[in-house]
Formats: C-alpha cells, sequence, structure tokens
C-alpha cells in the first residue's frame, strides 16, 4: 500500500519512549497494535522502530536527525518523560546517543537527586519537568519537518500520552504536554491522535500493565484507530486521482 501499489508493505517509522517500545512481554506498544490492525486488513508492514526507554522530545529529535528514514506513516509520541517533575531539571543527562560515560553520569545525577528529595531541601532547590513546555513544542515541530522533508507524502500521526494512575499531579503535566502535542499537530498538518477519547470505555486499570505502561488492549485500540484514518486517507487520495 505504498502510494498506488498495494502489494508493497507500509512503511512505518516510530518514534517515542517505553509506549513505543520495550523488553517487556506483558506490555503492549503502538508499533505492535499499528501492525496487527494492518495485518487484519490484509496489509503488510515494515516498521523502523526509532522509540527507547526512558527518551524525551530531545532524544527523538537526536535520533530522527540521525536516521533518514523512507516511510508512508510515521507515528509520534513524547511527553510522558518530558512532562516528569524532577529537581534541578537544567541537570540532565541524555539517554541518546548513549555512551558508557552517559550510563555512569545518569546514575551519579539520580543519586544526587534523590537526595534532594526531602521537604527541607526543596524549598532551595529548583524543581520542574524534565523538558520545558517551550522547548517540547520546538522538538515537536522540528521532529515533524524533519519527517515532512525526508518523506514528503508521509502521514503523520502524533498521539497524547495515555495518563498514568493513581498520580494526578502527573497528569496534570501530562494533559498540557498532550495539548501541546494537539496544537503542533494541528499546526504542522499532522494528525493527532486522543487517547482519551478512543479508551473512553476502557477503565484505567485495564488501560495500562503497571499504572504507566501501555497495556496490549490499549495498543491494539490506538493501532485500529490510527489504521482507520490512514486507510480512510488513501481511499480519499485514490478518489481524487480517479476524479483527476
Amino acid at each position: 500500500m505504498n502510494g498506488n501499489d498495494v502489494s508493497s508493505p507500509v512503511r512505518v517509522i516510530a518514534l517515542g519512549d517505553c509506549n513505543t517500545v520495550t523488553s517487556n512481554p506483558l506490555q503492549g506498544t503502538l508499533p505492535d497494535g499499528l501492525v496487527a490492525a494492518f495485518e487484519a486488513h490484509g496489509v503488510s508492514t515494515s516498521v523502523c522502530n526509532l522509540g527507547g526507554g526512558m527518551r524525551t522530545s530531545r532524544e527523538g529529535l537526536a535520533v530522527l536527525r540521525e536516521y533518514a528514514i523512507s516511510a508512508d506513516i510515521a507515528i509520534l509520541n513524547f511527553g510522558l518523560v518530558d512532562a516528569w517533575v524532577t529537581t534541578i531539571p537544567m541537570v540532565y543527562v541524555p539517554c541518546y546517543p548513549e555512551t558508557f560515560l552517559r550510563k555512569r553520569a545518569r546514575k551519579l545525577v539520580k543519586f544526587i537527586k534523590r537526595r534532594l528529595r526531602s521537604p527541607v531541601i526543596r524549598k532551595f532547590v529548583p524543581r520542574g519537568p524534565v523538558v520545558s513546555e517551550t522547548e517540547f513544542s520546538h522538538n515537536v515541530h522540528a521532529m515533524i519537518e524533519l519527517l515532512v522533508r525526508q518523506n514528503g507524502c508521509c502521514r503523520i500521526f502524533v498521539w497524547g500520552t495515555v495518563p498514568v494512575t493513581n498520580d494526578s499531579k502527573r497528569n496534570t503535566g501530562i494533559d498540557r504536554y498532550n495539548t501541546i502535542l494537539r496544537s503542533v499537530a494541528l499546526e504542522s498538518g499532522a494528525l493527532y491522535v486522543d487517547p482519551n477519547e478512543i479508551l473512553l470505555g476502557v477503565s484505567p486499570a485495564e488501560r495500562l500493565i503497571d499504572g504507566v505502561h501501555q497495556s496490549p488492549e490499549t495498543s491494539r485500540l490506538l493501532g485500529q484507530r490510527i489504521v482507520g484514518l490512514y486507510m480512510l486517507d488513501q481511499q480519499r487520495d485514490c478518489c481524487r486521482e480517479d476524479a483527476a
């Protein structure tokens, strides 16, 4: 389904955090849900998964700048880690590209920050999201621009982060970053996929396997929605070509 060639696999590029790629067999990821939904329609896929655990939009932009991948469809999700409120957010060790020294430095930073969590010390040290809202918006804009530059006809789907369970403060941040995703998608011509709308009839316990990471059911439903939108888009293109 590459262009007008229905025999070619749909080329997918995936960018995101731990809900895009995982080593946990119990967890669901959107690429898995997407592939299953395409297979249900008899459409084969080839997936380039550039996601990674604990990644923010900073790492997403860095990895996309390094890899120029041809794709028919791109799925992009960040915000879960970007919105995380931490002590001294300006002290940050990127997870990509990963090196031995960065691993050691990250452990040291985590060790120090854990000791700055006491209510008394927090009064004297800055706290904030890992990636500011301004930088987050810039990073997502830049990723979409790169995808368009590399693949002019690529359909780009920006999907929101599923709210976590039993953490209202964290969900307030996730909601703000999802709002940014929606705005950037609208401004950039991408399609925003709202998980709250799709998962309306799914209980919080069924959405996530551990309160944070997506269940296979969540990934299945999100995948079905994106594939449905993509195939509808393809049908419209065919109609325009026939009319021409």
